[in-house]
């Protein structure tokens, strides 16, 4: 439409071309001719325009009636296409879900794998565990039972060595105490020993002897002596009355004493206690004053 309106401007200026003809000069028909070749041009470019507008305007129609074919075509095969569309998207949907499904179901079956794994190795750990525990409470009581009953052991012993040590030191006191009374009965005798060989002594310087001194001090003396002589060792008979020989009783070999049996067991004196001691001296000191008591009336007899 814009180039008919450009066509229209034209053949008004040609008009106004004829009219000026006339007063345009000679030297300007070549221009002219120029310009009518030039119209002449336009027109049959502007016919030219217009066929291929209708041209263009023929075919806008068959595009829009082949569009309109293809829409009813649509619509003849839509159903079909939208029925498959539908039907694959339902077969795919529904392959998605169990493909969905197994990977769940498998992602499920292997964190239950997983946990019944951890589960047992957990379970074995305990287990191994509580049996350590077990045998480490086991050797511990058996090791704390083996050291009470040495504990008990050492206690026991200890306890039968304070028994064993009391009863030899009670016995040991009891033997001191015999032994000091032995030492107070050896004192008197040994007084009384002194007195009666200095008043035989003077019987003998005066040859007088009294009534009855032959016998009842030496019977009083070795009754002592005898006293003293068994609570070391048991004194020996004599083959001959003591009591009988009078002053003519010269000394001679004592007969040896007979070993005593230790008064405390064996366990006790085989650890170093010596219970004989205060019977030793007990025995020497028996000897001692049955040798002075034989001694003295031979001396004074001499």
């Amino acid at each position: 439409m814009g180039e008919l309106e450009q066509v229209k401007p034209l053949e008004t200026n040609s008009a106004k071309v004829k009219v000026k003809s006339t007063m345009i000069p000679d030297t300007q028909k070549l221009l002219r001719c120029e310009l009518e070749a030039l119209k002449n041009q336009l027109q049959a470019q502007t016919k030219a325009f217009e066929f291929l507008n209708h041209s263009v305007t023929m075919l806008e129609k068959e595009s829009c009636l082949q569009q309109i074919k293809i829409q009813q075509l649509e619509e003849v095969l839509c159903p079909t296409s939208r029925q498959k569309e539908k039907d694959g998207n339902k077969w795919n949907t529904e392959q998605g879900q169990q493909e969905l499904y197994g990977a769940l179901a498998e992602g499920l079956e292997g964190l239950q794998k997983t946990l019944r794994d951890s589960e047992e190795v957990q379970q074995a750990r305990t287990t191994r565990c509580l049996q350590l525990l077990a045998q480490e409470i086991r050797d511990s009581k058996k090791f704390l039972w083996e050291e009470l009953e040495l504990v008990r052991e050492e206690v026991t012993f200890i306890y039968q060595k304070l028994q064993a040590q009391e009863e030899e030191i009670t016995e040991n006191l009891v033997n001191i105490q015999k032994m000091q009374k032995t030492q107070v009965k050896c004192r008197k005798v040994l007084t009384k020993m002194k007195q009666q060989g200095y008043e035989t002594s003077n019987w003998l310087e005066t040859e007088e002897m009294p009534s009855g001194g032959n016998g009842s001090w030496r019977g009083d003396l070795q009754k002592e002596l005898s006293d003293i002589w068994l609570q070391g060792t048991p004194m020996p008979e004599p083959s001959t009355p003591l009591l009988g020989l009078g002053l003519r009783l010269r000394p001679g070999p004592f007969p040896a004493p007979v070993q005593q049996k230790p008064l405390l067991p064996t366990s006790l004196s085989s650890r170093g206690c010596s219970p004989r001691r205060p019977h030793q001296r007990e025995n020497k000191l028996a000897e001692t004053l049955l040798h002075l008591w034989t001694v003295v009336p031979a001396a004074s007899c001499a």
